[in-house]
């Protein structure tokens, strides 16, 4: 199956959309947006406390640290968290040093805190893996760990990962061209994101594809997203 052309809806439109605000969650749900850098950047720090961490005052104190820019603190707080296994704080750390974040920049460690969340099931660190494989960065670069990676988080409903695959088999990058997976997956991220751009994003590969699809590719690529359904528990 030949590639369709989707060069204006590839890698950088799904790499600005991971570069948009992610929601910080307290324990209590308030939505909370950090500003920093000049532009709004946010962790999602809602992750809860095993047995023998009773109490959210470890939470709390890192979130209002992140909010005034005391990201010493923050490491300070969250890094045991994520020692013991808490799957939040260890995507937070993986952010942090993913991004620079009140950290030198550090991929190799970023890698290390998005695996150890991805494993355990997290659909963000899982859609992170996915891209840190894809761009090569802080591992060489692996078209198949970056499909896996992102198939998690897209089977948990994470619309981020379910653009990429769309672009992914649309693109045949690391196999065979499918433009009704492609559709699929677009259709999916269209209809579950709440972010404009990836609505917009995906809405335009989805017309892209269709103008090279039959009639009965295109109703095979509804139907299969109609009948979607994401993972128990998922996000």
């Amino acid at each position: 199956m030949k590639a369709i052309g989707l060069s204006t809806l590839g890698p950088s439109t799904a790499l600005r959309i991971r570069d948009l605000p992610v929601p910080v969650l307290r324990p209590s749900g308030v939505l909370v947006k950090v500003k920093a850098c000049g532009r709004q950047i946010a962790l999602a720090l809602a992750f809860a406390l095993g047995a023998s961490m009773a109490g959210a005052g470890p939470v709390e104190d890192g979130i209002a640290a992140f909010e005034r820019g005391d990201y010493a603190t923050v490491l300070r707080l969250w890094r045991p968290l994520a020692e013991h296994g808490e799957v939040r704080a260890q995507f937070t750390l993986g952010f942090m040093y993913y991004s620079g974040h009140g950290v030198a920049q550090d991929y190799a460690e970023a890698l290390h805190w998005f695996r150890a969340a991805a494993v355990q099931g997290d659909a963000d660190a899982q859609d992170r893996l996915g891209m840190m494989y894809s761009l090569g960065r802080g591992v060489a670069q692996d078209y198949q760990e970056e499909r896996q990676w992102y198939g998690k988080a897209a089977a948990q409903g994470h619309p981020a990962a379910q653009f990429q695959l769309g672009y992914i088999y649309a693109s045949g990058r690391g196999v065979t061209a499918d433009p009704v997976e492609a559709f699929k997956w677009y259709r999916l991220a269209a209809a579950q994101t709440t972010d404009p751009e990836t609505r917009d994003a995906a809405g335009r590969a989805q017309a892209t594809l269709a103008a090279h699809m039959t009639v009965e590719q295109l109703a095979t690529a509804q139907h299969r997203a109609h009948d979607w359904k994401s993972l128990p528990g998922a996000r």
